[in-house]
């Protein structure tokens, strides 16, 4: 069937065109931290009600006007807050320790220096036993590199969860001692 133009032209022209055009067209950003896109398509997911609405900046400025949006955006608010007030505060945690970080340079200095002095005093010495004292180091890590090993257990397999595990919030049905009698049939009296 050929299209015919002048329906077209109404269709464009029409409300439901219009609308549905302004829809696909939205911005959502402008709602972004509260109001974001749903996995549904044409759908958006507003965060502080847990509510899926349409892609529709109509309706999403309704809801964001809302008593409900409104008090429920307050709760959040103030749970932020709380919450702000409660965390520990970590420039202050950094600090404590960055003056502990100071105070151990100096012992670290001193001893690099003790360990140069070494270094120069067995260099005097002389080079071979240094050698073998070195090699001597190498075969005592690895021994103790193997003993690690051997000393750490494995760790046993997670067990596999049940599947048929009884659900604690749902009550049994308790199954009566005695099964009901069937009714006799009542017949008309004449």
């Amino acid at each position: 069937m050929p299209p015919r133009i002048d329906l077209l032209k109404k269709h464009v022209l029409g409300k439901t065109f219009k609308r549905q055009k302004e829809c696909y067209s939205a911005d959502i950003t402008k709602y972004a931290p509260y109001v974001v896109p749903s996995r549904k398509p044409k759908k958006v997911y507003c965060a502080v009600t847990k509510m899926v609405l349409n892609l529709d900046p109509i309706e999403i400025e309704k809801h964001m006007k809302g008593k409900v949006y409104k008090r429920k955006i307050e709760a959040f608010e103030k749970k932020l807050e709380r919450m702000k007030a409660n965390a520990p505060d970590k420039d202050a945690t950094e600090l404590i320790r960055g003056e502990e970080e100071e105070s151990g340079d100096g012992e670290e200095e001193i001893e690099e220096e003790v360990e140069e002095e070494v270094e120069k005093e067995g260099d005097e010495e002389g080079g071979e036993e240094e050698e073998e004292d070195q090699e001597e180091e190498d075969q005592e890590e690895e021994d103790q590199e193997e003993d690690d090993d051997k000393a750490v257990p494995k760790e046993a397999p997670l067990p596999l969860p049940r599947r048929n595990r009884p659900r604690p919030n749902k009550k049994k049905r308790r199954k009566s001692a005695h099964k009901s009698q069937p009714t006799a049939k009542r017949t008309k009296k004449e």
